[in-house]
């Protein structure tokens, strides 16, 4: 995604429009690898990550003079191990397992179009840290992860072209333990990112892939394996599609736009995963729901156990905020939170994010289906159940507990609010074709708020690139027993185009 410029007087200009970040030849000074300045970790992530060193090598190809500027670039990467050499630090700005693995891989490119004996030693030196057990996001000290899994792809490539059996036995040898273990059995990323899932399931057909080129027997049964497990999570991925052919976005990040492909069934209730998501038809898909609850948050998960999403006639009702930025402040911490998701909050708790969630009963009919939670994760025992009615366009959601409940709900952008009634118990809000969703509650409704300064204004994230949508969020204030009911009518939309 960089847009890279050669000025006339030398060095670069590598700007990432989806992040944000531009970089020059000012990163590859003594100063800058000496002293990082930023405190950003996407930046440092991209920076010292040689992300951009790809497309700065197109651009040197295209501009003519290639030998001369790619020879600078070359030298100027040979200096860094000289500036900053590896402290074995897994905290270290330069040298942490997310910045070596990219490294790695942008060396691998420079290596690759130069084949120069000079970038050998710093590409061993970046190899070595990636090989290191406490910089190793994998199995066995950690659960495997999508940046185990680049180490082990840039580290399989690096051993191909140096010549490095050694390297490439060692890739393959922690691949092989990490596959199995990154994806439920039913297929779903354990890494809580719908998102990420789809980015994972690449990684590992790409690794596939280099297993088969390297024609050895014991890889190319590896990647005979990948593939079974791949087709598996690919699978699972389409019941996580919503309507508009989008991921939902629960977890970090959001997903492209997919094509869907029909499966055996309509319903997909992964335990490990913590999701049920279920729709009614594949061929007409505009009644369609997601739940989480299960573990405590890892990886890229958000506080969201107990949420749920919802699309009725081919709009979207409730949906998940998604990803403010992954830069450390407010925004993110909020995004993360509870309250950015439709869940319950038992007034004057304390969360506890250690707790389970357990699904203690489902059921899929073609009437409605019924979602049963349970938990503790305010400290007092609470109840979730979701009744989802596609015939009547209509969600029901009952929490209870042994103190008063609280509901908080986060609506599409697309609806309006018109009015409440004058009990506050129901609400009535319409969309630009002729939608109407009339809310009504047990409790009483104590705000609706939409594009209102501060985070808790109401807002949908898209991030990369980060951006915001004005989107109506609202506060139930409930009893022990505190239920609302969301009904959809308007003339059922195509989903794609809603």
């Amino acid at each position: 995604t960089f847009q890279v410029q050669l000025p006339d007087d030398g060095g670069f200009v590598a700007h990432d429009p989806l992040y944000g970040y531009t970089y020059d030849e000012s990163l590859l000074t003594r100063a800058a690898w000496e002293h990082p300045t930023s405190s950003d970790a996407v930046e440092n992530l991209e920076g010292y990550g040689l992300t951009w060193i790809q497309p700065l090598l197109r651009a040197m190809r295209d501009a003519g003079g290639e030998r001369e500027r790619v020879d600078w670039l070359t030298a100027r990467l040979v200096d860094t191990l000289a500036w900053r050499p590896d402290n074995g630090s897994r905290t270290d700005v330069v040298w942490s397992e997310g910045v070596n693995l990219r490294r790695e891989q942008g060396l691998n490119c420079l290596y690759s179009v130069t084949r120069d004996s000079r970038l050998v030693p710093v590409i061993a030196a970046v190899a070595a840290a990636n090989m290191d057990p406490d910089r190793y996001y994998g199995p066995p000290r950690w659960p495997p992860h999508n940046h185990g899994l680049m180490a082990n792809l840039a580290l399989l490539r690096s051993g191909v072209l140096l010549g490095r059996e050694d390297w490439r036995n060692f890739a393959v040898a922690r691949m092989r333990t990490a596959i199995d273990g990154s994806f439920t059995d039913d297929g779903v990323t354990i890494e809580q990112s719908v998102a990420y899932g789809a980015v994972i399931v690449a990684k590992w057909r790409e690794a596939a892939k280099a297993l088969r080129q390297t024609g050895q027997s014991d890889e190319l049964s590896l990647a005979s394996h990948i593939d079974d497990v791949v087709a598996r999570a690919d699978a699972a991925y389409n019941f996580l599609v919503q309507p508009d052919r989008l991921p939902v976005p629960l977890g970090d990040q959001r997903g492209a736009r997919t094509a869907v492909q029909p499966q055996r069934t309509t319903a997909l209730v992964d335990v490990e995963a913590g999701i049920v998501a279920s729709r009614w038809s594949w061929a007409a898909p505009d009644d369609w729901y997601a739940v989480r609850f299960g573990r405590p948050t890892a990886m890229h998960g958000h506080q969201d156990r107990m949420s749920v999403v919802w699309w009725s006639t081919g709009r979207p009702v409730l949906v998940d905020p998604a990803t403010a930025t992954y830069t450390a402040g407010p925004a993110r911490t909020w995004s993360l939170s509870p309250a950015a998701h439709n869940v319950p909050v038992v007034a004057g708790g304390s969360y506890a994010p250690w707790v389970t969630v357990t699904l203690d009963g489902y059921a899929h009919r073609a009437a409605a289906d019924t979602v049963l939670l349970s938990g503790s994760l305010y400290r007092v025992h609470q109840h979730r159940r979701l009744t989802v009615d596609p015939v009547h366009d209509r969600l029901t959601v009952l929490d209870t507990a042994s103190r008063p409940v609280n509901q908080v709900w986060q609506l599409d952008p697309r609806w309006r609010f018109r009015c409440f009634n004058a009990a506050r118990t129901a609400a009535l809000f319409t969309d630009a074709t002729g939608g109407r969703l009339l809310v009504a509650t047990t409790g009483r409704i104590a705000s609706v708020l939409k594009g209102a300064p501060g985070l808790a204004g109401g807002w949908v994230f898209s991030y990369p690139p980060a951006s915001r949508a004005a989107a109506a969020r609202m506060v139930v204030v409930g009893s022990t027993s505190t239920t609302t009911t969301f009904t959809v009518t308007g003339a059922p939309l195509a989903p794609w185009s809603s």
